[in-house]
């Protein structure tokens, strides 16, 4: 933590956060997250929609995406149940995705991160189960 205090105050900050970041998340606007999924959700993409709930994130850009497969992951079986978003459904912790390693190449994410008890178990299994280039788009 002393350690990001003292990068944090350098003149450099700037470029420091340019590294760690995609050019676009500098530019950020509203509808950012939006843009990103039209981007990245179309075409052959295997795509995982981590924590979806019943989709109610997705209703306003669900007819403009179109990924090849799209899997929803939550704890709450209902909500599986209740979500048209998705094409298949598994209950599970994001802290143990039930899928081999490299599967996805979009891991998208919305307003969940905040919620987690361990988010460094849940980011490393993020890792674990995107491709290798893959994308993880996040908002909270």
């Amino acid at each position: 933590m002393e350690k990001f205090k003292e990068t944090r105050d350098d003149k450099n900050f700037k470029k420091f956060l340019y590294y760690l970041l995609d050019e676009k998340a500098m530019n950020y606007k509203i509808g950012f997250y939006e843009d990103l999924l039209l981007e990245y959700l179309n075409g052959e993409v295997i795509a995982m929609d981590a924590g979806c709930g019943e989709g109610i994130y997705g209703n306003e850009w669900a007819h403009k995406v179109n990924p090849g497969l799209l899997i929803g992951i939550d704890i709450d079986i209902e909500s599986l149940k209740n979500n048209r978003l998705i094409n298949l459904a598994a209950k599970a912790s994001l802290k143990e995705i039930p899928l081999k390693e490299g599967v996805f190449d979009v891991i998208i994410c919305r307003s969940v991160i905040e919620h987690l008890q361990d988010p460094e178990k849940t980011f490393k299994e993020f890792y674990r189960v995107l491709k290798k280039n893959g994308r993880l788009i996040i908002s909270t």
